[in-house]
C-alpha cells in the first residue's frame, strides 16, 4: 500500500488517470478500425441492409459506371461520425 492507500485507491487515483490518455487513444483507433473494416463485412453478412460504409460504397461503384459525385457524398457522410468521435 502507498501511504495507506488501498490498492482500489492507487488503481482509481493514479494508475488510471495516467492511462486516460492511451486508453483514449486506443478507443479511437477501434473504432477507426472497426468503422473502416471491409472484408469481414464483405464475407459475413448475409443482407445488403446493414452494411458498413466501405461496403455501402463499393455497391455505389459499378463495373463501367460510376457517379464521382455521389460517391464524394456518400464518403462525407461516412467520415462525419468519425470525425465527432474523434472530437
Amino acid at each position: 500500500s502507498l501511504d495507506g492507500a488501498g490498492r482500489w485507491t492507487i488503481l482509481w487515483r493514479i494508475i488510471l488517470p495516467m492511462s486516460w490518455p492511451t486508453l483514449s487513444v486506443m478507443c479511437v483507433f477501434f473504432f477507426v478500425w472497426g468503422w473502416n473494416e471491409f472484408l469481414y463485412p464483405l464475407v459475413l453478412l448475409i443482407s445488403n441492409d446493414n452494411q458498413t460504409v466501405p461496403l455501402g460504397l463499393s455497391v455505389m461503384q459499378g463495373q463501367y459506371t460510376s457517379d464521382p459525385t455521389a460517391m464524394s457524398a456518400a464518403a462525407l457522410l461516412g467520415v462525419i461520425p468519425m470525425v465527432v468521435f474523434f472530437l
